[in-house]
């Protein structure tokens, strides 16, 4: 039993007006989830450039280090400030195994 009244469910991704978009936003924006999950999966820390790049040679798709980091925002995760020659204080991720 929830803690929460029943009532009507909120979108999970909104932002956009019509309900083909959001469908069609929606579809694209579970997909870019499920993307970014199986990339950090591994139980490896990960910067928001390198899971770009591994999204793009993993699966062909082109995405946005702001939308990856959205996604990130979407689970359970750690992060932490890196720094060394050539980071100059990079945050990176890691999952969190529940």
């Amino acid at each position: 039993m929830s803690a929460y009244p029943a009532g009507p469910r909120l979108p999970l991704f909104d932002g956009v007006s019509t309900p083909s978009e959001r469908k069609a936003d929606e579809a694209r924006l579970t997909k870019q989830s499920e993307y970014v999950r199986h990339i950090m999966s591994d139980g490896g820390w990960h910067t928001l450039a390198g899971l770009v790049e591994r999204i793009k040679r993993r699966f062909g798709v082109l995405a946005g280090e702001a939308s990856v980091s959205a996604r990130i925002r979407e689970f359970e995760h750690e992060k932490r400030r890196v720094q060394g020659p050539g980071l100059r204080g990079q945050w990176e991720y890691r999952m969190v195994q529940q």
